[in-house]
């Protein structure tokens, strides 16, 4: 993944950001150097870690047609976050998409991300917050990574 951002940091333009909730779309406009805020939580989840050792069940799938191999990591325990982390490689054993779940909160406060990059096309963010006696906020980030033409 550190490749990847190397790569789309270097390009010249800007790139799509689509925010906000799903019925009213912000679409905006990033720099390449901001993508690097958008790459942190996939950094953060990175399971070649040593500290994640002993922490999640492996799991895998292989589809018999095209090779592609699902790497499924579960979390042990409830409170290790993210309790859920999904790798999609490619015949050539390449990450195609990266898929991530957080949970976390305390007594008064509740949240969870839902992170999904789909390599060198979107990073995807959908976060819930939900606040003691308040209706849970919904709040889901697009950036389609692709240069805009003529930026």
């Amino acid at each position: 993944m550190a490749g990847q951002l190397k790569k789309w940091q270097s390009v010249r333009g800007r790139f799509e950001q689509v925010a906000g909730l799903p019925d009213k779309p912000d679409t905006s406009v990033i720099n390449p150097r901001q993508l690097s805020r958008y790459f942190k939580p996939f950094f953060e989840a990175d399971i070649t870690d040593s500290w994640h050792a002993d922490r999640y069940k492996v799991s895998s799938v292989r589809d018999g047609i095209t090779g592609d191999l699902t790497l499924i990591y579960d979390a042990k325990n409830p409170l290790v976050s993210p309790s859920t982390i999904q790798l999609n490689l490619d015949g050539h054993n390449q990450v195609s998409s990266v898929f991530s779940r957080t949970f976390g909160g305390n007594l008064f406060y509740s949240h969870s991300d839902i992170l999904f990059y789909k390599t060198g096309r979107e990073i995807r963010i959908i976060r819930f917050r939900k606040f003691l006696f308040f209706p849970m906020r919904f709040s889901e980030q697009l950036i389609l990574i692709r240069p805009i033409q003529g930026a």
